[in-house]
């Protein structure tokens, strides 16, 4: 059955790990010797008789029958003074047949066949099942291998060494120098394979399994491989960053997450299943986000901030989870504010479909306006060619052409070349066709040439240059100070007449006014002009009142007689009976003779008395 065979398996595999346990256990190391030279050169025994043949009276051992030299170990505990014979606590082992009376095995192999009698190296390998103790004793004797005898071997010199070793590759060489024999050896302790420490007991095989994944240092010390750690180096690196309590790996860079954990790093906690808009902190929480609420925070708490479903300029409120209502302006009907009630008055004209959504027209290709109301203008499909501009006639409807220079017809469609007329064998060419003049004014063909009209702004033989501001604006400043120089004229003219027509109409008046028999005022006006005269006689004898005494004397005065040219005085057409006979007749003088009386000067009593 299935148990069964899963028991069997268990045992083996126990077996064999017992196995391998107890054959790498049962020897940390080797301790190891090597005969380097030795010499007998009688060929006697340690008792001093020859090793094959026997010698009497002073004879000696026969050359060509020597000694069959083997060696022998024993290895024990560390004795001060060592004892030859008891048990070789540590082990023992021989050398073959190493040569006669002497030999030297310097230059033979290191490592070789010991014990029995094929070694022929001169080495010698006891393996050390026990931790290596460093301090030992050795009883090394060399022996003559006698085929005569049943015995094992005759001693022929023995070595008594108690010393410390440490584990290691490097000899340490001694010598030894008899009664009978000289020798030369080496000495050294190896430990095992997978075996390390001083006292070889440590130990550590290198691996990459299910039980570890390292290898050895020269201490023993475990050395995991990239991507393994712990005390066994069973423990896989995970991924940089990921998170140590709830990620691991089995596999070195791996980052696998705990259950309720999810991410790259295994750092973030996986919600409540169906959790729509929260977050957790730990595994299968759902904490709602902010305006939303629910088992699932699924439920919208703020369905207008978040949707905004009012059109129109209309205002929404919250009223429950997901539920909203808004408040239509003026204009504008349904749940969302999205219906037009100007729809319902058809106000879209030229077949255009009014749109609910915002009490919108859709208009055909070519109309516009917020209700279709404008059409398409008879310049919108381009149809002047060849870059002729399009232009609207008065009516509205009716497109023209201005064409460029070169091109003609009704869509500037026919290129013009120079028109050449033979009229009575005379060949007359028209310069005006097609018309070089620019910017679009009239040419007037003459006798070998042709005229331009240019408008404001432009000269030149075809219009084509723009006067500079500087021109147009000499020509403006010219022409407004000669109007203003004009007008300046004319007022100042309309002035003068105005100030001669009142001078006229003022002097016409007065004349009209005073009366001729006035001559008070003639009088005065000739005592003005000559008051600067003094008269012997008055003009007008004052009369002296009768009540007063009479006046005193005057003092006598001089008197300077001139000559005056006076013009004579007119008769008064219609005398008066009341003027007094003082008054005198208006006086005109010349300008000459009014200079002469400005040279004298008259007071105001003579001016009386005149």
């Amino acid at each position: 059955s299935g148990l069964s065979c899963l028991l069997l398996f268990l045992f083996l595999f126990f077996v064999f790990c017992c196995s391998v346990w107890t054959q790498d256990v049962g020897a940390a190391g080797v301790f190891e010797l090597q005969i380097r030279h030795f010499q007998n050169p009688h060929g006697h025994l340690q008792s001093g008789k020859c090793c094959d043949l026997r010698a009497g009276g002073g004879q000696r051992c026969s050359a060509r029958d020597q000694c069959d030299t083997f060696f022998h170990a024993c290895l024990k505990e560390y004795q001060a003074r060592v004892i030859p014979t008891g048990a070789c606590t540590f082990g023992s082992d021989s050398t073959g047949v190493l040569g006669g009376n002497s030999q030297s095995l310097r230059n033979r192999g290191n490592d070789g066949g010991g014990g029995g009698e094929d070694g022929t190296n001169g080495h010698i390998a006891i393996p050390f099942k026990f931790a290596w103790p460093k301090s030992f004793s050795l009883v090394l004797e060399a022996l003559d291998y006698d085929n005569d005898t049943s015995e094992p071997g005759q001693l022929i010199e023995r070595v008594l060494l108690s010393s410390m070793l440490n584990p290691g590759e490097q000899w340490q060489k001694f010598h030894h120098h008899g009664r009978v024999l000289t020798l030369e050896y080496r000495l050294r302790f190896r430990c095992d394979a997978n075996y390390y420490g001083p006292f070889c007991n440590k130990f550590c095989r290198a691996r990459d399994d299910f039980f570890g994944h390292f290898s050895c240092d020269p201490s023993g010390f475990k050395v995991c491989m990239e991507g393994w750690t712990g005390p066994e180096c069973k423990e896989a690196v995970c991924r940089q960053g990921c998170h140590q309590a709830h990620g691991s790996c089995t596999v070195p860079g791996e980052c696998k997450c705990h259950y309720g954990w999810t991410g790259p790093f295994c750092d973030q906690c996986e919600t409540f299943p169906g959790c729509v808009y929260g977050s957790c902190t730990e595994p299968w929480q759902c904490v709602c986000d902010v305006n939303w609420g629910g088992l699932l925070c699924n439920k919208d708490l703020n369905y207008c901030g978040t949707h905004q479903p009012c059109k129109n300029g209309g205002t929404c409120t919250n009223t429950e989870p997901n539920e909203y209502q808004c408040e239509c302006q003026e204009g504008f009907r349904g749940r969302n504010c999205d219906i037009g009630e100007q729809c319902d008055r058809s106000p879209c004209g030229r077949g255009a479909t009014c749109q609910e959504s915002g009490s919108r027209c859709s208009c055909p290709p070519g109309f516009s306006g917020k209700f279709c109301q404008s059409g398409p203008g008879p310049c919108d499909s381009a149809p002047c060619l060849h870059g002729g501009q399009c232009t609207v006639e008065q009516d509205g409807r009716t497109a023209a052409c201005n064409c460029p220079t070169g091109r003609s017809g009704l869509l500037c469609e026919v290129r013009k070349t120079k028109m050449i007329e033979i009229i009575e064998n005379k060949v007359t060419l028209d310069l005006c066709d097609p018309n070089p003049c620019q910017q679009g004014v009239q040419c007037h063909s003459a006798e070998g040439r042709y005229i331009c009209a240019c408008p404001d702004g432009f000269y030149g033989n075809e219009c084509a240059s723009l006067k500079s501001p500087c021109e147009i604006f000499y020509e403006v400043c010219f022409y407004m100070i000669l109007v203003g120089v004009l007008a300046l004229v004319m007022v100042c003219g309309c002035a003068a007449c105005a100030f001669t027509f009142s001078h006229l109409h003022r002097k016409r008046r007065k004349q009209q006014s005073v009366p001729p028999e006035e001559g008070i005022n003639n009088q005065r006006e000739f005592v003005t002009l000559i008051r600067n005269v003094d008269r012997a006689v008055p003009l007008v004898p004052p009369a002296a009142p009768a009540a007063q005494p009479p006046a005193p004397a005057p003092a006598p005065r001089c008197y300077e007689e001139i000559e005056l040219t006076l013009p004579p005085s007119p008769a008064p057409s219609h005398p008066s009976p009341a003027l007094k006979p003082a008054h005198a007749p208006k006086l005109d003088i010349s300008n000459r003779e009014r200079e002469k009386l400005n040279r004298f000067h008259y007071t105001d009593n003579q001016e009386l008395e005149v």
